[in-house]
């Protein structure tokens, strides 16, 4: 076997391990693949990903980071670093991240993930953009923009109890900031709640949310139109 089938050979036996949680022995398999390719960047991001997943902190950053030394445009090493930091709540460090990827930057961190969600689901990669704004939804629970963002495609996945925890937190913390985009969102999150409950067959928490909601925006003509049809 030539050096180019061993290296993708040994990758393949350490993805199939990686998917029984068989990090220790995938990691042999990649530091095998890495003395038969140093300029493949595949086999350092995977370095970094099962060094994570082993708990390596240290291990998981080194090779994150020589994985964009060899490959600086590579998106799913970026995604990889950014999600690492997030979970390590290195957030401003993990946002410059991606300030390439999301076009015009505003300099709240949140809104530049919000913006890679929208890349990450165009590419189909909804799963991945689920998974970062959960993560980011712990880190600014009060952040309406986010609870916006999430709960629309948490719902897209027919997740609604994960939709609706989301919705209660997220309504519970926002910020009271008097702002007619911002009213409009919490409005549209309160409808969202509803529907969650209904989808659950959670009656009286479905009506509750849209009196919860009238309470806040008391004269809101859509919320009273949903509480009327009920």
């Amino acid at each position: 076997m030539d050096k180019k089938n061993e290296y993708l050979t040994r990758l393949n036996i350490a993805l199939e391990l990686r998917e029984i949680n068989d990090f220790s022995t995938a990691l042999d398999q990649l530091k095998k693949a890495k003395e038969l390719s140093y300029t493949d960047a595949t086999v350092y991001l995977l370095l970094g990903m099962t060094y994570e997943a082993m708990g390596d902190i240290l291990n998981a950053e080194k090779y994150y980071l020589e994985t964009l030394v060899i490959d600086n445009e590579y998106p799913e090493a970026k995604f990889a670093l950014s999600m690492f930091l997030l979970k390590n709540q290195r957030i401003e460090e993990a946002a410059v991240i991606l300030k390439s990827e999301v076009g015009e930057w505003v300099g709240s961190e949140p809104f530049a993930f919000i913006n890679y969600s929208f890349i990450l689901v165009s590419n189909g990669e909804i799963n991945d953009a689920i998974e970062m704004l959960l993560l980011v939804h712990e880190l600014f629970p009060d952040y309406l923009m986010v609870t916006d963002e999430l709960t629309q495609l948490l719902i897209s996945e027919e997740r609604y109890k994960d939709a609706s925890d989301v919705l209660e937190r997220g309504l519970l913390l926002k910020d009271e900031e008097d702002d007619d985009v911002l009213n409009q969102m919490a409005v549209d999150c309160w409808i969202r709640l509803n529907n969650c409950y209904q989808k659950l067959g959670l009656n009286n928490k479905a009506l509750d949310a849209l009196e919860r909601g009238l309470q806040e925006f008391p004269n809101n003509l859509e919320l009273m139109v949903c509480k009327n049809n009920g």
